[in-house]
């Protein structure tokens, strides 16, 4: 391939560029498009050239060539980029020529659901109820306080020492004597199925408390009955005293059964009381004069003999069933005090009355 000098700059070309195309330096038009190009110029001869003269011009042409290229770069690098490749390459600098700041989206944060921690249900213990304190003797601790309670004690001793709230007790079995302590507030306590040959009832009972008790040689109270209490006692067989401490008053209700009852403490208020002693003997008051049946008391009574050995005054109301061939003897009656008597039996004779004196309207009658 031969090299033919630009006729403009004298840049070396192949001939076949330097007859269809313009020179990229001097702009130069080819050949073939020049009016005086008619046919391929003659081969040229290059006359010799110093040494020095020919090293420094192809240099000058490299240098020459090499300065529209790095003109270019430079103002392709330095031209202002787009906001949309800005906002695609955010890790290249931005220009501050004419553009606005774009902001790169955030990073999207990776968040991870975590499942709640299950709960898992666990079973409530159950706890056993608080133990009370009881006073010597206490109860036996493989017997439970409130609840069914079974003795086997025929010629022994078992104390509940109190009962109060709304406990129910119930005592059944057998014991030698049994001892009760104050009960109180609305319990319950039911010993009429216990086989017992002595109950001692040493505490109050009062309020809306209930007592049911049941033996067969002796029942004793030794403090009141108050409030809207209610006790029965039976000692069929036997005695059922109330000591002079222990004064029936309120609106008690007493209900007694026994061979023989006596009364040595008040029976007062409006408390109510019912004695049945069938062929035995009821008394009220005791060797002293202790006693008075009084204020509004209400007092049924059956039995063959009755003693009323204390004051009757108020408008304390007696009312006597003689059983047999029966009699009942009085002490003075004042105030509105009634004494009424009347035969459990049409057939059996009329009763012996015999008393003190009657003050102040007090009455002692046959019941119609």
């Amino acid at each position: 391939m031969s090299l033919v000098p630009c006729p403009g700059c004298g840049l070396p070309r192949t001939a076949e560029d330097l007859a269809s195309l313009p020179c990229p330096l001097c702009g130069g038009e080819s050949v073939a498009e020049s009016p005086a190009a008619v046919a391929p110029p003659p081969a040229m001869t290059i006359p010799a050239r110093s040494p020095a003269r020919s090293s420094r011009r192809p240099l000058w042409l490299a240098v020459a060539a090499l300065v529209p290229i790095a003109g270019g770069a430079a103002v392709y690098l330095a031209w202002p980029k787009s906001e949309a490749e800005l906002v695609a390459d955010p890790s290249k600098p931005k220009s501050s020529i004419g553009v606005a700041t774009v902001e790169a989206a955030p990073r999207p944060r990776l968040s991870v659901a975590v499942p709640p921690p299950k709960l898992v249900a666990v079973a409530k213990p159950e706890v056993a109820p608080f133990p009370r304190v009881a006073s010597a003797p206490a109860i036996e601790p493989n017997l439970p306080a409130e609840g069914a309670v079974v003795l086997n004690k025929p010629d022994g001793e078992y104390v509940l020492p109190m009962a109060g709230g709304d406990e129910v007790i119930v005592l059944t079995g057998e014991v030698g004597t049994l001892r009760i302590g104050p009960v109180s507030g609305r319990a319950r306590v039911d010993a009429s199925k216990l086989k017992a040959k002595v109950v001692v009832v040493t505490g109050r009972v009062d309020e809306e408390a209930t007592l049911r008790v049941r033996a067969t040689d002796r029942i004793e109270f030794a403090e009141r009955v108050d409030g809207t209490a209610t006790v029965t006692a039976e000692a069929l067989g036997g005695t059922v005293r109330f000591a002079t401490a222990a004064r029936i008053d309120g609106g008690a209700t007493v209900h007694v059964r026994a061979a023989r009852a006596e009364f040595v403490g008040k029976v007062d208020g409006g408390s109510r009381l019912t004695v049945d002693a069938g062929n035995g003997g009821v008394a009220f008051g005791g060797t002293n004069g202790d006693g008075k049946l009084g204020g509004g008391a209400r007092v049924a009574v059956t039995a063959r003999t009755v003693d009323i050995g204390c004051l009757m005054a108020g408008e304390a109301n007696v009312a006597v069933t003689v059983v047999g061939s029966g009699r009942i003897t009085h002490k003075d009656l004042e105030g509105g005090a009634k004494l009424t008597h009347r035969k459990a039996s049409a057939t059996n004779p009329d009763p012996a009355v015999s008393g003190g004196e009657l003050r102040g309207g007090a009455t002692v009658s046959k019941a119609e």
